[in-house]
C-alpha cells in the first residue's frame, strides 16, 4: 500500500507540473512535491519504522492532495477567465537603498538581538544562552504559563522580522537583476535570521530561507515567463546541494538552540523529514480524544489570540500531539497537515480545509504573475514569500492556518507597508539595468 501511495505521489506530482502549464514553482507541484519528499523517506525507514500503511491513511493522503491539485486547477482556471491568460512579463530592476540606510538597519538589528538576549536570559532566569533559548520554546509550547519577551522587545522583534523579508526581496531582486549579491542587504537578512532563532524553535527561521527562495523563483520567471520557464541543471544541482548541506546541519542547529537530541545522524533527520506519515497512520488508528473547542487543532493560534479576549481560554490552549517512537526510534509528534483537518472535522475537514488552503494560495500565485512591479517592493510578492514556506511544510504539519491566520502576520503586512512608505520617503532608488 505505502509502495503504491508513492507511486500515485509520483504521478500527480508530474500531472500537476502539466495542468500548472509546466510552471515547477506553482503551488499544486509544491503541494505535491512536498508529499513526495516526505513519503521518499517513509519508503526508505519504512522497516524500521513498522510502516505497513492502512487504507483510511491511504485514502486521507491521496485525496487529500488530489483535492490540492484540483482546487488549484480550478483556481488557476477561474483567474484565466476573469484576467486572461496573459501573465505581465518585465525587465527586473534593482532596488537600490543608499549605504547609511543599510548601515542604521544593520546596528539596529544588532541592538535588537543584544536587546533579546538580555531579555531572555531575564525572563528565563538562565545565563547560558543555549539553554534559555531551550527554555522559553518549552514553556511556549507545553506551559500554561509560557515566558513572554517584554512588549517593546516583542514589537521591536516583529520589526527585524519583517524587515528580513522586506531585504529578501531586495536581494533578490538585485541578483536577477545583476548577477550581483549585495553583502549589506544579505547581512539585513542574516541578522534578521538570527533574531528569529531567539524565538526558541527553528521554523521562523528556516521560513524566511525559504521565502527568500520563493523570491528568486518568482524574479527569475518574472524576467523569462512564468509558463515557460526552466530550471536550468546547475540551478537543480546547487538546490539539492543546498538541501543536503542543511539537513547535515539540522541537527546541530538543534543542539545549539540547547535541544536535547537522543536520535542521531540520518535517523534524527528522517524523523523530521518521513516519520508524518507513521505518525499519521498511527493516529487515524487510535481513539482521538475529543475537543470541546469548535476547529481546535486547524485554527489553535485564532483561538489562542481570541479566546482570552471573549473569555472562553483562561489559558493557551494546546494541539494534541503525542510524541510517538517506534524501535526505540523518536518520530517526534508531527503528521502532516491532513491531521489537524481530520481531527476537528473528520474527512469532510480534509476535503473543504484542503480546498480552501489551495484557492487561496492559487488565487494569490495568480495574482503576482500579473503584479507590475514599480521601484518599491511589492505586498502581495512578499506576502506569498511568507505563506510559500506553509505550502512546502504541508508534509510537516498544519503550517497553512497556524502560520498564516495569526496576529504576527497581520503585523508583519502593516510593517511592510510602514517600510514601502519610509523608504520611498527617504529616496530609495531603482537603477535600470
Amino acid at each position: 500500500m505505502l509502495y503504491f501511495m508513492y507511486i500515485l505521489l509520483i504521478f500527480m506530482l508530474v500531472l500537476s507540473f502539466f495542468l500548472g502549464r509546466k510552471d515547477p514553482f506553482s503551488p499544486a507541484v509544491v503541494f505535491c512535491a512536498s508529499f513526495v519528499f516526505c513519503c521518499s523517506w517513509a519508503v526508505v525507514f519504512a522497516n524500521q519504522w513498522n510502516l505497513e500503511l492502512h487504507v483510511n491513511t491511504f485514502n486521507v493522503i491521496i485525496f487529500g492532495v488530489f483535492t490540492y491539485m484540483m482546487s488549484a486547477l480550478c483556481a488557476r482556471l477561474f483567474m484565466e477567465k476573469i484576467k486572461g491568460r496573459k501573465v505581465y512579463l518585465q525587465e527586473i530592476s534593482s532596488i537600490e537603498i543608499q549605504n547609511w540606510i543599510v548601515l542604521l538597519c544593520i546596528l539596529g538589528e544588532i541592538f535588537v538581538i543584544i536587546l533579546s538576549i538580555f531579555s531572555l536570559k531575564k525572563i528565563t532566569g538562565l545565563d547560558n544562552i543555549s539553554s534559555a533559548i531551550n527554555a522559553y520554546d518549552q514553556s511556549v509550547k507545553f506551559s500554561d504559563k509560557p515566558y513572554n519577551y517584554p512588549m517593546y522587545v516583542n514589537l521591536l522583534r516583529r520589526a527585524v522580522g519583517a524587515l528580513g523579508y522586506w531585504f529578501a526581496y531586495v536581494l533578490a531582486s538585485c541578483y536577477i537583476s545583476n548577477k550581483k549579491i549585495k553583502i549589506g542587504y544579505l547581512l539585513v537578512f542574516s541578522l534578521s535570521f538570527v533574531s528569529q532563532l531567539l524565538s526558541g524553535g527553528r521554523n521562523a527561521s528556516i521560513n524566511m530561507v525559504i521565502g527568500l527562495c520563493a523570491f528568486f523563483a518568482f524574479f527569475a520567471q518574472k524576467k523569462k515567463k512564468f509558463y515557460k520557464y526552466h530550471i536550468p541543471i546547475k540551478i537543480f544541482l546547487r538546490v539539492i546541494i543546498i538541501v543536503l548541506v542543511a539537513l547535515f546541519f539540522f541537527q546541530r542547529l538543534g543542539i545549539a538552540m540547547g535541544r536535547d537530541v537522543v536520535t542521531i545522524g540520518i535517523n534524527y533527520v528522517a524523523g523530521y523529514c518521513g516519520a508524518q506519515i507513521k505518525n499519521l497512520d498511527i493516529f487515524l488508528q487510535e481513539s482521538i480524544p475529543i475537543s470541546k473547542i469548535w476547529g481546535s487543532q486547524t485554527f489553535i493560534n485564532v483561538i489562542n489570540w481570541i479566546g482570552p479576549k471573549i473569555g472562553i481560554l483562561e489559558n493557551p490552549y494546546r494541539l494534541y500531539l503525542p510524541f510517538r517512537r517506534v524501535n526505540n526510534m523518536n518520530l517526534g509528534n508531527v503528521s502532516t497537515t491532513f491531521m489537524s483537518f481530520y481531527y476537528d472535522f473528520g474527512v469532510a475537514g480534509v476535503i473543504i480545509l484542503t480546498m480552501i488552503m489551495a484557492l487561496f494560495t492559487q488565487i494569490l500565485n495568480e495574482n503576482i504573475k500579473r503584479v507590475k512591479l514599480k521601484n518599491i517592493p511589492s505586498i502581495s510578492v512578499i506576502v506569498y514569500g511568507y505563506v510559500f514556506s506553509s505550502i512546502v511544510f504541508s508534509f510537516f504539519s498544519n503550517k497553512f492556518y497556524e502560520q498564516n491566520f495569526t496576529p504576527t502576520f497581520f503585523r508583519y503586512i502593516l510593517w511592510w507597508f510602514f517600510f514601502n512608505i519610509l523608504f520611498k520617503k527617504i529616496n530609495v532608488k531603482l537603477k535600470k539595468t
